[in-house]
Protein backbone atom coordinates (compact mmCIF):
# COMPACT_ATOMS: atom_id res chain seq x y z
CA UNK A 1 0.00 0.00 0.00
CA UNK A 2 1.36 3.36 -1.14
CA UNK A 3 0.09 6.42 1.54
CA UNK A 4 1.77 9.13 -0.26
CA UNK A 5 0.28 9.15 -3.67
CA UNK A 6 -3.19 11.10 -4.33
CA UNK A 7 -6.25 8.28 -5.97
CA UNK A 8 -6.74 4.73 -7.17
CA UNK A 9 -9.53 4.00 -9.02
CA UNK A 10 -9.74 0.28 -9.05
CA UNK A 11 -12.95 -2.45 -10.71
CA UNK A 12 -13.30 -5.38 -8.46
CA UNK A 13 -14.89 -8.17 -9.08
CA UNK A 14 -17.23 -8.06 -12.53
CA UNK A 15 -19.37 -10.32 -12.25
CA UNK A 16 -18.59 -12.18 -15.46
CA UNK A 17 -15.25 -12.43 -14.48
CA UNK A 18 -12.73 -13.59 -12.00
CA UNK A 19 -12.12 -12.20 -8.48
CA UNK A 20 -10.08 -9.03 -9.04
CA UNK A 21 -9.69 -6.79 -12.32
CA UNK A 22 -8.15 -3.86 -12.12
CA UNK A 23 -9.39 -0.75 -15.03
CA UNK A 24 -7.47 1.92 -14.13
CA UNK A 25 -4.02 1.84 -12.72
CA UNK A 26 -2.99 5.06 -10.82
CA UNK A 27 -0.20 5.73 -8.14
CA UNK A 28 -2.15 4.24 -5.35
CA UNK A 29 -3.81 1.29 -6.84
CA UNK A 30 -3.41 -1.67 -4.85
CA UNK A 31 -4.54 -5.39 -4.81
CA UNK A 32 -4.32 -7.74 -2.05
CA UNK A 33 -5.27 -11.56 -1.94
CA UNK A 34 -8.76 -12.91 -1.74
CA UNK A 35 -9.96 -15.48 1.15
CA UNK A 36 -9.41 -19.35 0.98
CA UNK A 37 -12.31 -21.45 0.52
CA UNK A 38 -11.52 -23.36 3.49
CA UNK A 39 -12.25 -19.96 5.47
CA UNK A 40 -14.10 -20.98 8.64
CA UNK A 41 -16.82 -17.87 10.38
CA UNK A 42 -16.33 -16.89 14.27
CA UNK A 43 -17.21 -19.05 16.25
CA UNK A 44 -18.28 -16.05 18.61
CA UNK A 45 -19.94 -14.24 15.75
CA UNK A 46 -23.37 -12.78 16.66
CA UNK A 47 -26.32 -14.15 14.50
CA UNK A 48 -27.45 -9.93 14.00
CA UNK A 49 -24.14 -8.24 14.21
CA UNK A 50 -23.61 -5.19 16.08
CA UNK A 51 -21.87 -3.03 15.07
CA UNK A 52 -20.68 -0.32 18.09
CA UNK A 53 -20.46 3.27 16.73
CA UNK A 54 -17.78 5.68 18.35
CA UNK A 55 -17.97 8.34 15.21
CA UNK A 56 -20.62 11.20 15.56
CA UNK A 57 -22.15 11.96 18.48
CA UNK A 58 -26.25 11.78 18.82
CA UNK A 59 -25.93 15.34 19.96
CA UNK A 60 -24.52 16.05 16.42
CA UNK A 61 -27.36 13.95 15.01
CA UNK A 62 -31.60 14.45 14.12
CA UNK A 63 -33.56 11.45 15.38
CA UNK A 64 -35.46 9.62 13.27
CA UNK A 65 -39.71 9.46 13.58
CA UNK A 66 -40.18 7.32 16.43
CA UNK A 67 -40.97 3.72 16.28
CA UNK A 68 -38.71 4.05 12.45
CA UNK A 69 -35.46 1.61 11.91
CA UNK A 70 -32.80 1.34 9.83
CA UNK A 71 -33.55 -1.24 6.85
CA UNK A 72 -32.07 -4.22 5.13
CA UNK A 73 -28.45 -4.03 3.37
CA UNK A 74 -29.09 -3.66 -0.67
CA UNK A 75 -25.09 -3.01 -1.62
CA UNK A 76 -22.86 -2.77 1.44
CA UNK A 77 -19.40 -1.43 0.73
CA UNK A 78 -18.00 -2.12 4.09
CA UNK A 79 -18.99 -5.32 5.99
CA UNK A 80 -16.74 -8.66 6.78
CA UNK A 81 -16.48 -9.19 3.03
CA UNK A 82 -13.13 -7.35 2.02
CA UNK A 83 -13.60 -4.77 -0.88
CA UNK A 84 -11.76 -6.74 -3.44
CA UNK A 85 -14.58 -9.60 -3.09
CA UNK A 86 -17.47 -6.85 -4.05
CA UNK A 87 -18.57 -5.86 -7.61
CA UNK A 88 -18.05 -2.62 -9.15
CA UNK A 89 -16.14 0.17 -9.21
CA UNK A 90 -13.93 1.00 -6.02
CA UNK A 91 -12.86 4.57 -5.56
CA UNK A 92 -10.71 5.88 -2.64
CA UNK A 93 -8.93 9.51 -3.48
CA UNK A 94 -7.10 11.64 -0.54
CA UNK A 95 -6.83 8.04 1.77
CA UNK A 96 -5.64 4.59 1.24
CA UNK A 97 -8.31 1.59 2.48
CA UNK A 98 -6.84 -1.54 4.08
CA UNK A 99 -8.93 -4.15 5.36
CA UNK A 100 -8.22 -5.53 8.86
CA UNK A 101 -9.27 -9.04 8.87
CA UNK A 102 -9.93 -11.35 11.66
CA UNK A 103 -8.26 -15.12 12.19
CA UNK A 104 -10.98 -16.62 9.67
CA UNK A 105 -9.83 -13.72 7.25
CA UNK A 106 -13.62 -11.57 7.23
CA UNK A 107 -12.70 -8.15 7.77
CA UNK A 108 -13.53 -6.57 11.17
CA UNK A 109 -13.31 -3.24 10.32
CA UNK A 110 -11.76 -1.14 7.43
CA UNK A 111 -8.91 0.92 8.17
CA UNK A 112 -8.37 4.70 6.00
CA UNK A 113 -5.23 6.12 6.42
CA UNK A 114 -5.78 9.95 5.09
CA UNK A 115 -2.90 11.76 2.71
CA UNK A 116 -5.33 15.13 2.45
CA UNK A 117 -7.40 16.83 4.43
CA UNK A 118 -10.85 16.22 1.94
CA UNK A 119 -10.72 12.65 1.25
CA UNK A 120 -12.94 9.73 -0.75
CA UNK A 121 -14.03 6.34 0.09
CA UNK A 122 -16.56 4.85 -2.64
CA UNK A 123 -18.21 2.73 -5.08
CA UNK A 124 -19.75 2.74 -8.17
CA UNK A 125 -22.00 -0.16 -8.39
CA UNK A 126 -22.02 -2.20 -11.49
CA UNK A 127 -24.30 -0.08 -13.75
CA UNK A 128 -27.01 -3.05 -14.59
CA UNK A 129 -27.26 -3.23 -11.13
CA UNK A 130 -30.95 -2.59 -10.33
CA UNK A 131 -31.29 -2.03 -6.32
CA UNK A 132 -33.75 -0.36 -4.34
CA UNK A 133 -31.97 2.30 -2.09
CA UNK A 134 -33.63 5.22 0.29
CA UNK A 135 -30.96 5.55 2.73
CA UNK A 136 -27.34 4.82 3.35
CA UNK A 137 -25.37 3.70 6.70
CA UNK A 138 -22.72 4.26 9.05
CA UNK A 139 -21.92 2.27 11.43
CA UNK A 140 -18.47 1.81 13.96
CA UNK A 141 -16.40 4.58 12.85
CA UNK A 142 -14.10 5.21 15.40
CA UNK A 143 -11.28 8.30 15.18
CA UNK A 144 -9.07 10.22 17.05
CA UNK A 145 -8.67 13.00 15.01
CA UNK A 146 -10.00 16.02 16.73
CA UNK A 147 -11.78 17.95 14.07
CA UNK A 148 -12.50 15.14 11.47
CA UNK A 149 -15.84 15.09 9.71
CA UNK A 150 -17.47 12.53 8.23
CA UNK A 151 -20.14 13.39 5.60
CA UNK A 152 -22.48 10.23 3.67
CA UNK A 153 -23.25 10.77 -0.12
CA UNK A 154 -26.03 9.20 -2.40
CA UNK A 155 -25.25 9.87 -6.44
CA UNK A 156 -28.09 8.52 -8.11
CA UNK A 157 -29.15 7.34 -11.77
CA UNK A 158 -30.39 10.43 -12.87
CA UNK A 159 -27.11 12.71 -11.48
CA UNK A 160 -28.75 13.88 -8.42
CA UNK A 161 -26.30 14.19 -5.48
CA UNK A 162 -27.43 13.91 -1.99
CA UNK A 163 -25.08 14.59 0.87
CA UNK A 164 -25.70 13.62 4.44
CA UNK A 165 -24.11 15.76 6.92
CA UNK A 166 -24.47 16.77 10.28
CA UNK A 167 -27.62 19.98 11.43
CA UNK A 168 -23.97 22.31 11.96
CA UNK A 169 -22.74 21.46 8.58
CA UNK A 170 -25.36 21.50 6.16
CA UNK A 171 -24.06 25.40 5.19
CA UNK A 172 -20.54 24.62 4.80
CA UNK A 173 -21.95 21.30 2.59
CA UNK A 174 -23.77 23.94 0.30
CA UNK A 175 -21.04 25.77 -0.53
CA UNK A 176 -18.49 22.55 -1.68
CA UNK A 177 -20.94 21.06 -3.97
CA UNK A 178 -22.40 22.16 -7.20
CA UNK A 179 -23.40 20.29 -10.67
CA UNK A 180 -20.55 22.34 -12.04
CA UNK A 181 -17.93 21.09 -8.79
CA UNK A 182 -18.87 17.60 -8.50
CA UNK A 183 -16.63 16.43 -6.60
CA UNK A 184 -13.49 18.14 -7.29
CA UNK A 185 -12.90 19.55 -4.11
CA UNK A 186 -12.54 15.71 -2.79
CA UNK A 187 -9.44 15.00 -5.72
CA UNK A 188 -12.27 13.48 -8.20
CA UNK A 189 -12.70 15.53 -11.33
CA UNK A 190 -15.37 15.34 -14.10
CA UNK A 191 -17.44 12.55 -14.76
CA UNK A 192 -15.18 9.35 -13.76
CA UNK A 193 -15.87 6.22 -15.17
CA UNK A 194 -18.81 7.65 -16.76
CA UNK A 195 -21.02 7.31 -12.87
CA UNK A 196 -19.91 10.58 -11.45
CA UNK A 197 -21.83 13.42 -13.01
CA UNK A 198 -24.04 15.51 -10.87
CA UNK A 199 -27.09 17.40 -12.01
CA UNK A 200 -28.25 18.47 -8.86
CA UNK A 201 -27.15 18.68 -5.19
CA UNK A 202 -28.75 18.53 -2.04
CA UNK A 203 -27.42 18.63 1.42
CA UNK A 204 -29.34 16.84 3.82
CA UNK A 205 -29.03 16.80 7.71
CA UNK A 206 -28.44 12.96 8.97
CA UNK A 207 -29.93 10.68 11.58
CA UNK A 208 -29.29 8.36 13.96
CA UNK A 209 -31.30 5.20 14.18
CA UNK A 210 -29.97 2.44 17.18
CA UNK A 211 -26.41 2.21 16.65
CA UNK A 212 -26.24 3.61 12.75
CA UNK A 213 -26.00 6.98 11.59
CA UNK A 214 -28.23 7.23 8.45
CA UNK A 215 -28.78 9.53 5.34
CA UNK A 216 -32.07 9.10 4.21
CA UNK A 217 -33.85 10.03 0.69
CA UNK A 218 -37.52 11.72 0.42
CA UNK A 219 -38.03 9.00 -1.57
CA UNK A 220 -35.98 4.89 -3.29
CA UNK A 221 -34.46 5.02 -6.29
CA UNK A 222 -33.96 2.05 -8.00
CA UNK A 223 -30.34 2.22 -8.90
CA UNK A 224 -27.67 4.31 -7.97
CA UNK A 225 -24.21 5.46 -9.69
CA UNK A 226 -22.40 5.75 -6.67
CA UNK A 227 -22.21 6.28 -2.72
CA UNK A 228 -19.26 6.63 -0.30
CA UNK A 229 -18.22 8.80 2.78
CA UNK A 230 -16.32 11.94 2.67
CA UNK A 231 -13.80 12.51 5.33
CA UNK A 232 -13.09 16.54 6.21
CA UNK A 233 -9.87 17.90 8.44
CA UNK A 234 -7.90 21.19 9.04
CA UNK A 235 -5.39 18.90 10.60
CA UNK A 236 -1.93 20.80 9.75
CA UNK A 237 0.03 17.83 9.54
CA UNK A 238 -1.69 14.87 7.89
CA UNK A 239 0.66 12.53 7.63
CA UNK A 240 0.98 12.03 11.30
CA UNK A 241 -2.65 11.32 12.07
CA UNK A 242 -4.29 8.28 13.35
CA UNK A 243 -6.37 5.75 11.05
CA UNK A 244 -10.07 6.31 10.63
CA UNK A 245 -11.80 3.07 11.10
CA UNK A 246 -15.17 1.82 9.95
CA UNK A 247 -16.95 -1.32 10.47
CA UNK A 248 -19.78 -0.54 8.32
CA UNK A 249 -20.79 1.24 5.25
CA UNK A 250 -24.01 0.53 3.02
CA UNK A 251 -27.02 1.65 1.33
CA UNK A 252 -30.46 -0.08 2.27
CA UNK A 253 -34.00 0.26 1.53
CA UNK A 254 -36.09 1.48 4.89
CA UNK A 255 -39.07 -0.44 3.93
CA UNK A 256 -37.63 -3.59 4.38
CA UNK A 257 -36.49 -4.62 8.00
CA UNK A 258 -33.41 -6.09 9.44
CA UNK A 259 -33.83 -9.99 8.66
CA UNK A 260 -34.00 -12.61 11.07
CA UNK A 261 -30.86 -14.81 10.72
CA UNK A 262 -32.73 -18.07 9.67
CA UNK A 263 -34.74 -16.05 6.79
CA UNK A 264 -35.00 -17.37 3.41
CA UNK A 265 -33.27 -15.59 0.73
CA UNK A 266 -35.35 -15.47 -2.36
CA UNK A 267 -32.50 -15.19 -5.61
CA UNK A 268 -33.97 -14.06 -8.66
CA UNK A 269 -32.56 -14.30 -12.17
CA UNK A 270 -32.64 -11.41 -14.79
CA UNK A 271 -32.74 -11.85 -18.58
CA UNK A 272 -31.86 -15.39 -18.65
CA UNK A 273 -32.01 -15.33 -22.66
CA UNK A 274 -29.48 -13.13 -23.12
CA UNK A 275 -26.62 -15.72 -21.28
CA UNK A 276 -24.02 -17.02 -22.95
CA UNK A 277 -24.60 -20.30 -22.29
CA UNK A 278 -28.56 -19.54 -23.77
CA UNK A 279 -26.72 -17.70 -26.84
CA UNK A 280 -24.15 -20.64 -27.76
CA UNK A 281 -25.11 -23.34 -30.11
CA UNK A 282 -23.57 -26.04 -26.94
CA UNK A 283 -26.41 -27.71 -25.85
CA UNK A 284 -25.22 -29.34 -23.11
CA UNK A 285 -24.76 -26.01 -21.35
CA UNK A 286 -28.34 -25.03 -21.96
CA UNK A 287 -29.56 -26.80 -18.44
CA UNK A 288 -26.93 -24.92 -16.38
CA UNK A 289 -29.09 -22.04 -14.96
CA UNK A 290 -31.51 -25.16 -12.78
CA UNK A 291 -28.96 -24.93 -10.32
CA UNK A 292 -27.38 -22.07 -8.12
CA UNK A 293 -23.95 -23.27 -6.23
CA UNK A 294 -23.41 -21.94 -2.87
CA UNK A 295 -19.45 -22.24 -0.95
CA UNK A 296 -19.88 -21.43 2.45
CA UNK A 297 -17.45 -19.66 4.30
CA UNK A 298 -16.67 -22.86 6.18
CA UNK A 299 -15.61 -24.26 2.99
CA UNK A 300 -18.35 -26.62 2.40
CA UNK A 301 -20.56 -26.84 -0.97
CA UNK A 302 -24.16 -26.30 -1.41
CA UNK A 303 -26.63 -26.59 -4.30
CA UNK A 304 -30.07 -25.45 -4.60
CA UNK A 305 -32.40 -26.50 -7.31
CA UNK A 306 -34.58 -23.65 -9.55
CA UNK A 307 -38.34 -23.04 -7.91
CA UNK A 308 -41.15 -23.58 -10.79
CA UNK A 309 -41.03 -19.70 -11.10
CA UNK A 310 -36.85 -19.64 -12.09
CA UNK A 311 -36.27 -18.13 -8.81
CA UNK A 312 -33.88 -19.72 -5.90
CA UNK A 313 -34.73 -20.16 -2.81
CA UNK A 314 -32.14 -19.99 0.14
CA UNK A 315 -32.70 -21.61 3.26
CA UNK A 316 -30.47 -19.73 5.64
CA UNK A 317 -31.34 -22.34 8.49
CA UNK A 318 -29.01 -24.51 6.63
CA UNK A 319 -26.56 -22.08 4.89
CA UNK A 320 -23.24 -20.14 6.47
CA UNK A 321 -23.80 -16.86 7.41
CA UNK A 322 -21.17 -15.86 4.93
CA UNK A 323 -21.38 -17.44 1.45
CA UNK A 324 -20.53 -17.02 -2.08
CA UNK A 325 -23.02 -18.11 -4.47
CA UNK A 326 -23.36 -18.48 -8.44
CA UNK A 327 -24.10 -19.49 -11.95
CA UNK A 328 -22.37 -21.20 -13.90
CA UNK A 329 -22.65 -19.36 -17.16
CA UNK A 330 -20.94 -21.20 -20.27
CA UNK A 331 -18.33 -22.04 -17.59
CA UNK A 332 -18.40 -18.22 -16.26
CA UNK A 333 -19.28 -17.83 -12.51
CA UNK A 334 -22.04 -15.06 -12.35
CA UNK A 335 -22.30 -13.52 -9.43
CA UNK A 336 -25.46 -11.53 -7.68
CA UNK A 337 -24.92 -7.78 -7.81
CA UNK A 338 -22.83 -7.38 -5.13
CA UNK A 339 -20.27 -9.27 -5.95
CA UNK A 340 -19.45 -12.91 -5.22
CA UNK A 341 -18.78 -13.43 -1.61
CA UNK A 342 -21.67 -11.65 0.67
CA UNK A 343 -22.24 -11.54 4.44
CA UNK A 344 -25.94 -12.51 4.58
CA UNK A 345 -26.85 -10.82 8.23
CA UNK A 346 -27.88 -7.22 7.60
CA UNK A 347 -28.63 -8.38 3.55
CA UNK A 348 -31.78 -8.18 1.85
CA UNK A 349 -33.62 -11.42 1.36
CA UNK A 350 -33.73 -10.50 -2.54
CA UNK A 351 -30.85 -10.51 -4.48
CA UNK A 352 -30.83 -10.88 -8.07
CA UNK A 353 -28.21 -12.05 -10.43
CA UNK A 354 -28.49 -10.18 -13.77
CA UNK A 355 -26.97 -12.19 -16.92
CA UNK A 356 -27.88 -9.01 -19.21
CA UNK A 357 -24.69 -8.51 -20.93
CA UNK A 358 -22.66 -5.19 -20.50
CA UNK A 359 -22.18 -3.93 -23.71
CA UNK A 360 -24.96 -4.15 -26.13
CA UNK A 361 -24.74 -7.42 -29.05
CA UNK A 362 -26.61 -8.99 -31.62
CA UNK A 363 -30.19 -10.74 -30.63
CA UNK A 364 -28.73 -14.02 -33.27
CA UNK A 365 -26.68 -16.69 -31.35
CA UNK A 366 -23.34 -15.84 -32.16
CA UNK A 367 -20.86 -18.62 -34.77
CA UNK A 368 -18.98 -21.12 -33.93
CA UNK A 369 -16.33 -18.53 -33.83
CA UNK A 370 -16.31 -14.77 -34.36
CA UNK A 371 -13.02 -13.37 -33.65
CA UNK A 372 -13.23 -9.73 -34.27
CA UNK A 373 -12.31 -6.53 -32.99
CA UNK A 374 -15.25 -4.48 -33.73
CA UNK A 375 -16.38 -1.90 -30.51
CA UNK A 376 -19.49 -2.77 -28.30
CA UNK A 377 -19.44 -6.35 -29.70
CA UNK A 378 -19.04 -9.61 -28.19
CA UNK A 379 -16.00 -11.93 -29.67
CA UNK A 380 -16.51 -15.31 -28.80
CA UNK A 381 -14.45 -18.53 -29.68
CA UNK A 382 -15.94 -21.66 -28.96
CA UNK A 383 -12.61 -23.51 -29.10
CA UNK A 384 -10.74 -25.98 -31.03
CA UNK A 385 -11.92 -29.67 -32.35
CA UNK A 386 -11.40 -32.79 -30.86
CA UNK A 387 -10.75 -33.45 -27.02
CA UNK A 388 -10.41 -30.20 -25.60
CA UNK A 389 -13.02 -28.86 -27.71
CA UNK A 390 -15.12 -26.03 -25.65
CA UNK A 391 -12.63 -26.89 -22.68
CA UNK A 392 -9.35 -25.22 -22.99
CA UNK A 393 -9.05 -22.88 -26.29
CA UNK A 394 -12.69 -21.58 -25.93
CA UNK A 395 -12.82 -17.83 -24.84
CA UNK A 396 -14.45 -14.56 -25.41
CA UNK A 397 -14.40 -11.22 -24.82
CA UNK A 398 -16.58 -7.98 -24.51
CA UNK A 399 -15.37 -5.05 -26.64
CA UNK A 400 -15.07 -1.47 -25.93
CA UNK A 401 -15.69 1.62 -27.95
CA UNK A 402 -12.21 1.26 -29.80
CA UNK A 403 -13.01 -2.56 -30.21
CA UNK A 404 -10.31 -3.60 -27.55
CA UNK A 405 -11.31 -5.87 -24.79
CA UNK A 406 -12.47 -3.48 -21.81
CA UNK A 407 -14.49 -1.12 -20.73
CA UNK A 408 -15.32 1.75 -22.39
CA UNK A 409 -12.32 4.36 -22.39
CA UNK A 410 -11.76 7.94 -23.08
CA UNK A 411 -8.80 9.97 -24.38
CA UNK A 412 -9.37 12.20 -22.02
CA UNK A 413 -7.58 11.63 -18.31
CA UNK A 414 -8.36 14.31 -15.80
CA UNK A 415 -7.27 12.71 -13.21
CA UNK A 416 -3.98 11.67 -13.98
CA UNK A 417 -4.30 7.71 -13.60
CA UNK A 418 -1.65 5.70 -15.54
CA UNK A 419 -2.75 3.59 -17.91
CA UNK A 420 -0.64 0.34 -18.92
CA UNK A 421 -0.61 -1.15 -22.51
CA UNK A 422 0.59 -4.42 -23.27
CA UNK A 423 1.64 -6.22 -26.42
CA UNK A 424 2.19 -9.37 -27.83
CA UNK A 425 0.72 -12.90 -28.84
CA UNK A 426 -1.66 -14.91 -27.09
CA UNK A 427 0.62 -15.58 -24.25
CA UNK A 428 0.00 -11.91 -23.96
CA UNK A 429 -3.58 -11.98 -24.46
CA UNK A 430 -4.33 -15.15 -22.55
CA UNK A 431 -7.62 -14.83 -24.37
CA UNK A 432 -8.13 -18.60 -24.40
CA UNK A 433 -6.78 -19.67 -21.16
Amino acid sequence: MVATLDRAIVRFGCPMAALVVVALLSPGCSSTEARPASHAPMDDAPTTPSIESTGPTTSELSPLPSGTLAGAATWPLIDSVPAQLKSGIFIRAGLDYEPELDESLDQARARLDLHSGQAMLAVAPQPRAGIAVDEIQLGGFDTTIDDLRAWLFILDSDGALSVFVPDADVADCTSRFSAEQGFADFGLVGDVVGRFAVNSVACRPWAVSEDLTVGRLDSAVDAVNAFGLLLLTEAPDIADLDPVYVRWLSVAVSTEPLPEATEAISVRVRNPQLALAARTSDTADDATFETLHILGGDGTLHEVAVNEDGTFSLDMSALPERLKLWLDNYGWQQYAVQGPWLDTRRLTRNLEIDLTPEYEIADTNPPPSDRHHRPHELSIWNGGSGVMERQEYRGLNFLNNWGNADRDRSAENPNGCHRAAFFGGSYIEAEQT
